[in-house]
């Protein structure tokens, strides 16, 4: 006769249902202040703003971003995951007022995932922590009395809930979910855990559709973000039950193994081909275990407890075993591994949650510098899966204890009121931190502030002012800087100091400290690009070529390097050099849209029939990349009926064209001029530059020129009244001396021609 009856069954679902509701519901909350982040950190925009074939869905692109690696990784699936929210997006319109006011859709995306995450990751726990308990005492047999498998299941729920309910709200989830690129982690842990849940029915039930399923999971696991432990995990699933590695384990199990192992032998090769391996080498020195015990200790100390956690902790570039950080991050680690394994030794339970944690986080340890990083939050969103496991199986174990030998307890209401106070608590100190994902100027406050003696961080931080315009405080942060004596350092305070004294108009003061900045450290690249930035921004041309040209010699694969360079051939009218040099660009980058246009623009002032068809068969491979692009639509057409229909006037339409598009706006003002006053001009000229000119104000929004321009071809086709109206929207928009000349001209034309 059963213990327990239908009802207690059906109450016991609705209870583990409502449990899983909730822990989904806190995740979400958690993550809540996500929800008005934008796109954060460089990996944010090469992997997701500005790279073409995810921006631009579509079933070509998919299949192409299964061919490439990404960055130094290979991880398609979150790739293919963020165009469908291009898709998304593009259908409600939620990039029509600006892209940064459609990222919110991306961040909600992620913290569903966190939410589902966190559900499977009750879901795992409570199986492999029923089938500890089953093997503990000897019940394996199904046979045995209901009614003590209904305790041990209640048992397992109860540490798997409450280890589900921290890992959804731990501080050390938010970077994760709250930084738009966190997509791989969270696609990685979801499909590992589902091929855990997938393993564990395979050899318990033995069903074929569970064993191709956790082959899929495994490969989706893979492609999404390598997990290097997946194998030992699902190893844990088969040895929690005491199981003997039979057939079925093995015939699912090799398999597995084998996938996980040919993708991390491919991102260990595009990690190494990116130079991440040498180049880590180079910059941090001293013993390899030192950075390991750092590391560990970090994550002990900051589990339990996660206070100053942010996105970026910098590694001591030079480390020793017996300097006071390193015998201080020896005695946390050696003694936080020294209470694992005592646990380990008395409880199973805890010694595969401990196993967990330890294959989780190894592959993420500094045993190889590849990167100059001692920890990182999201290294620990899966491997906290073990922490939670251990600590809750801890404190369930002695409070059983406790009242199995008839000594007093916690109340349960008191129990239930500690634990609401400790959720809430965990999410008090997650809401800072996710509001500092938000934009990138508060990410770079919060590292500043946690890590004010640390070289570079008030170079970062006032970079950040400068491009918010923030302007004082962006030279107050390089003079903060200055503290330290290293030349990289210090030239880099320089650098910044004096390219935003040339955003202030102080030219001299800030070419002084251009050029103090690059005999500090004459070999930084830098030094040299943001002189010749400087230089250009001040249109001395000539000035600026050496500086770019050893900028380039100095970084050979950067392309926003070589476009200025070639910006400056063009401006020099060394058109030739400047072919090559935009080639070059595309020969690091054959997406590269700035480049692609500066070669038809010089296709369209060589005006040759063989330069116009090289011009079109660049710009339909774009186009088939990028098919809604106006820029390209709009030299498309340009260069399709200069080649048909190559008048004079119609030369003289495209080159003004150009010249605008270029930022020439001289240029492009007098050969508007020219267009207006040949009287053998024909209408279908300045229609077409009319056209044009209307895709490039869409396109580049800002440039008033273009509204300028617009109404000399207005006035010269006499509508006065959409000529009016855009002199006015231009002299609104810019305030330069030249502007007001060219908008007095304006309305003298408009009204001698109103006159006649």
């Amino acid at each position: 006769m059963n213990d327990i009856s239908h009802d207690d069954v059906r109450r016991r679902t609705w209870r583990r249902i409502g449990w899983l509701i909730l822990v989904a519901g806190v995740a979400m909350v958690m993550a809540w202040p996500a929800i008005d982040g934008r796109f954060v950190g460089g990996d944010d925009h090469r992997l997701v703003l500005d790279h073409i074939l995810v921006n631009h869905p579509s079933i070509a692109h998919t299949v192409e971003l299964f061919g490439i690696v990404h960055r130094d990784l290979y991880q398609p699936l979150p790739l293919v995951s963020f165009q469908l929210e291009f898709v998304v997006a593009e259908w409600f319109g939620l990039f029509d007022a600006s892209v940064e006011q459609g990222a919110w859709l991306f961040h909600l995306t992620n913290m569903w995932l966190h939410a589902l995450n966190s559900v499977l990751v009750a879901l795992v726990v409570f199986r492999l922590g029923r089938d500890v308990q089953a093997a503990d005492s000897g019940r394996r047999d199904p046979s045995g009395a209901e009614g003590g498998r209904a305790a041990s299941d209640e048992s397992a729920w109860t540490v798997a809930a409450w280890v589900a309910l921290l890992f959804a709200v731990h501080p050390f989830q938010v970077e994760v979910v709250s930084w738009i690129n966190g997509r791989m982690m969270l696609l990685s842990t979801l499909f590992a855990l589902v091929s855990m849940l997938s393993f564990h029915r395979w050899l318990n039930r033995g069903r074929y559709t569970s064993a191709v399923l956790c082959i899929l999971f495994t490969l989706f696991c893979a492609i999404s973000k390598v997990r290097a432990g997946l194998p030992i995990l699902l190893w844990i699933v088969a040895m929690v039950s005491a199981r003997r590695l039979d057939r079925r384990f093995w015939s699912i199990w090799l398999p597995c193994a084998a996938t996980v192992a040919v993708f991390v032998g491919v991102n260990l090769w595009s990690t190494a081909a990116a130079d991440l391996f040498s180049g880590g080498a180079e910059s941090l020195h001293g013993p390899s275990s030192v950075r390991v015990l750092m590391a560990l200790a970090f994550y002990f100390e900051h589990f339990l407890w996660p206070a100053g956690l942010c996105s970026y902790y910098p590694t001591p570039p030079h480390v020793n075993f017996f300097d006071s950080d390193s015998i201080r991050a020896a005695v946390v680690a050696l003694s936080g591994l020294a209470i694992i394994a005592w646990f380990a030794w008395r409880s199973r339970a805890c010694r595969w949650a401990a196993l967990w944690f330890l294959v989780g986080i190894g592959d993420t340890l500094p045993f190889f510098p590849a990167r100059n990083i001692l920890a990182a939050d999201r290294y620990m969103y899966l491997p906290i899966i073990g922490l939670a496991w251990f600590l809750v199986t801890i404190l369930v174990a002695a409070h059983n204890r406790r009242r199995d030998r008839g000594l007093s307890t916690v109340p349960r209401a008191f129990g239930v009121s500690l634990a609401i106070v400790t959720v809430c608590v965990l999410i008090g100190v997650s809401w800072p931190i996710a509001r500092a994902y938000t934009t990138p100027l508060k990410k770079t406050e919060r590292i500043t502030m946690l890590f004010p003696d640390v070289p570079r961080v008030w170079e970062r931080l006032g970079w950040s002012y400068q491009r918010a315009g923030d302007y004082d405080r962006a030279i107050q942060c390089a003079k903060r800087e200055l503290v330290h004596d290293a030349p990289s350092v210090r030239s880099g305070a320089f650098q910044l100091w004096g390219m935003t004294e040339v955003k202030q108009g102080d030219a001299a003061a800030g070419l002084q400290h251009l050029h103090q900045a690059y005999t500090i450290d004459q070999m930084d690249g830098l030094a040299a690009y943001r002189l010749a930035q400087a230089y250009e921004e001040l249109s001395r041309y000539e000035e600026a070529l050496p500086w770019f040209e050893e900028a380039v010699e100095k970084a050979p694969q950067d392309n926003p390097t070589f476009r200025g360079l070639a910006s400056v051939y063009r401006r020099l009218e060394r058109l030739d050099d400047a072919r090559n040099t935009y080639e070059k660009v595309l020969a690091n980058n054959r997406f590269d849209i700035e480049a692609i246009i500066a070669l038809t623009e010089l296709d369209i002032e060589a005006s040759t029939l063989a330069a116009y068809d090289a011009s079109e068969r660049r710009l339909l491979g774009l186009l088939a990349h990028m098919p809604s692009n106006a820029r390209l639509t709009t030299n498309l057409d340009m260069i399709r009926f200069l080649r048909d229909e190559a008048d004079d006037a119609m030369k003289l339409a495209s080159r003004a064209f150009v010249a605008l598009s270029d930022g020439r706006y001289q240029r492009a003002v007098d050969r508007v001029d020219a267009l207006c006053e040949d009287r053998g001009a024909t209408l279908d000229a300045r229609e077409w530059l009319l056209a044009a000119l209307k895709r490039f104000g869409l396109d580049r929004p800002g440039i008033p020129w273009t509204l300028g321009l617009a109404a000399r071809l207005l006035i010269a086709d006499q509508q006065f009244g959409p000529a009016r109206v855009s002199i006015g929207l231009f002299e609104s928009q810019c305030t330069e001396d030249v502007c007001r000349s060219y908008a007095e001209l304006l309305r003298k034309l408009l009204a001698d021609s109103e006159a006649s």
